[in-house]
């Protein structure tokens, strides 16, 4: 159920990228520098890819592919419960969000789903512990959750534009291996295509 959920979300988002309803067209494309962080843990770096739809004066769509790290240390325990010692380890995820933006003079607002795939983790420390039975081998592949952001754009030239962001997001919502609430920032540079 959650995947075919998944996949008509992106698939009803999708379709408002081909639509020529609206007469003001215009795609951004760009690369972002990021700055995630668990509440508890320190900021990691990421990048990532975007692009945007812009549909009306004010609305548009984004979506773009990331890259992002979340470092953590945990307990380990056998199958039969026996404590084996203390584990770090850095979980890599891509990171998809489609969003609805809406833009103002001063600031911009998005809100909208995220979807975040675990691609496995590197180990930090463990004493050699073996983590083959952690949340980091048995845990959702897929994270389904929400983020929002804030951020301004500033005009470099005609058609690029350099975009500070800030924001917030809970990226599971399914049981996934993170339950934890995110923050963060980023700088965009983007190419605006078309006038």
């Amino acid at each position: 159920m959650k995947l075919k959920l998944t996949f008509f979300s992106i698939i009803l988002f999708l379709s408002c990228f081909s639509t020529n309803l609206f007469a003001q067209h215009k795609d951004i494309i760009g690369v972002s520098l990021t700055l995630d962080a668990e509440v508890e843990n320190e900021l990691r770096p990421g990048f990532g890819l975007t692009y945007e739809r812009i549909i009306t004066r004010r609305s548009s769509f984004s979506t773009g592919i990331f890259y992002r790290t979340s470092e953590t240390g945990f307990s380990a325990y056998n199958g039969s419960g026996q404590y084996l010692g203390n584990a770090g380890v850095a979980g890599r995820y891509i990171n998809i969000p489609l969003l609805y933006k809406y833009r103002q003079k001063w600031v911009n607002f998005s809100v909208g789903p995220v979807f975040d795939f675990y691609v496995g983790y590197t180990r930090k420390y463990s004493n050699n512990i073996d983590l083959a039975n952690t949340k980091y081998n048995q845990g959702t592949d897929l994270n389904i959750g929400v983020m929002g952001k804030v951020g301004k754009d500033f005009k470099l030239t005609e058609q690029l534009l350099l975009e500070p962001e800030v924001r917030l997001y809970f990226p599971s919502f399914n049981g996934g291996v993170e339950q934890t609430l995110f923050y963060g920032a980023a700088v965009n540079m983007r190419y605006l295509i078309g006038k």
